[in-house]
C-alpha cells in the first residue's frame, strides 16, 4: 500500500478539473472532488496517461485502469474492504487501481493507493451483495447492488509503473 500527502497542488488540480468539466458549479461537489483527487494520488506516483473515456480513467503499457476511491477516517487495514457497484462490472478497461482517501476537519490530508486487480479477477473473487441485505462482516444494511474484495486481496502497487 502507497500512502500519498495530498498537496495543495492536488487538491487545486482537482477542483480546476471539476469546474472544467462542468461537474460542479458553485460548490465543490464532496464526492466528485474525493475520485478526482484519488485520481491525483495515482498519477502522482505512476507513469500513466490521462484518458477522457467513460470507461476507465488511465493507460499504462497496453492496459486501462479504472481508478475507484472511497473516503476513510483513519489508515487502511488490510482487511478493509474495496467495493465496486455491479453496474461498474460492463465497463471496458483492463484493471482497477483503489485509493482511499482521508479528510481531516473537511480537509483532503492523505490518500493510500491500496492495490490493483485485473476487472475479470475481482469480480471472481469478490462477494456479490445485494441492495437491502446485511453485511455479515460489519452488521450495514447494503444501499447499492455492489460486490466487495479485502485489501489483501489485491495486488501491491509499485511506483512509477503500473504493475
Amino acid at each position: 500500500m502507497l500512502k500519498i500527502e495530498i498537496t495543495k497542488e492536488m487538491i487545486k488540480r482537482s477542483c480546476e478539473k471539476a469546474f472544467d468539466l462542468g461537474l460542479i458549479e458553485s460548490s465543490i461537489d464532496y464526492y466528485i472532488l474525493k475520485d478526482l483527487l484519488g485520481l491525483e494520488a495515482v498519477k502522482s506516483v505512476l507513469k500513466c496517461i490521462e484518458e477522457k473515456n467513460k470507461d476507465y480513467d488511465l493507460t499504462c503499457e497496453g492496459n486501462s485502469y479504472k481508478v475507484k476511491t472511497d473516503v476513510v477516517s483513519v489508515e487502511p487495514k488490510p482487511y478493509h474492504e474495496c467495493l465496486v457497484k455491479s453496474y461498474h462490472s460492463k465497463q471496458k478497461f483492463h484493471r482497477y487501481i483503489f485509493v482511499k482517501v482521508q479528510f481531516v476537519n473537511d480537509f483532503a490530508k492523505t490518500a493510500w493507493i491500496t492495490g490493483w486487480i485485473d476487472r475479470k479477477d475481482y469480480f471472481k473473487k469478490s462477494i456479490e451483495l445485494k441492495k437491502g441485505e446485511v453485511d455479515e462482516s460489519n452488521g450495514m444494511e447494503i444501499k447499492f447492488n455492489c460486490c466487495k474484495l479485502k485489501i489483501e486481496e489485491l495486488n501491491e502497487i509499485h511506483p512509477l509503473a503500473c504493475t
